[in-house]
């Protein structure tokens, strides 16, 4: 099957009085994904500002370049990805506050987000443990970047 680029798929023939139109990406791909309107821009820019990134609604049927969307960390694989990224958060922190602030222990991730850009922003919520305050299990959060 061949694929035409949406810039090139034409309602209307050139020169016949028709005016030339191009359709849009959603009447295009036909996957069900529609561009974020501008009320569900307010609703996601509300939600992204609160958290930081880290509790954003599932916007399911939307999509817009950057977005930020729930991951499912349900499946092994995704759960190992998440929880080496989180650990390696933990390496840095642990890195940053080796004399200050004592040392984390990873215990567990309890959420993921992620934005899709020039490479992957994963909005990590996890569990550890503060060995500093007597292995008291904190959540912590953090950004790491996959590109």
């Amino acid at each position: 099957m061949d694929m035409v680029k949406p810039e090139e798929k034409q309602m209307g023939a050139e020169g016949s009085g028709s005016k030339d139109k191009q359709m849009a990406d959603d009447e295009f791909y036909n996957d069900g994904l529609h561009e974020m309107t501008d009320e569900e821009y307010l609703f996601f820019r509300s939600h992204r500002l609160k958290s930081d990134g880290f509790d954003v609604p599932a916007m399911p049927d939307v999509f817009s370049c950057g977005m930020i969307q729930p991951y499912d960390i349900k499946g092994e694989m995704e759960r190992i990805e998440i929880g080496r990224f989180a650990q390696l958060a933990i390496d840095e922190y642990n890195r940053r506050f080796e004399k200050k602030k004592g040392k984390l222990e990873f215990v567990k991730v309890l959420k993921a987000m992620c934005g899709v850009v020039a490479g992957v922003i994963f909005y990590i919520t996890f569990d550890a443990k503060d060995l500093a305050d007597g292995g008291m299990i904190k959540t912590y959060q953090s950004e790491v970047f996959r590109g």
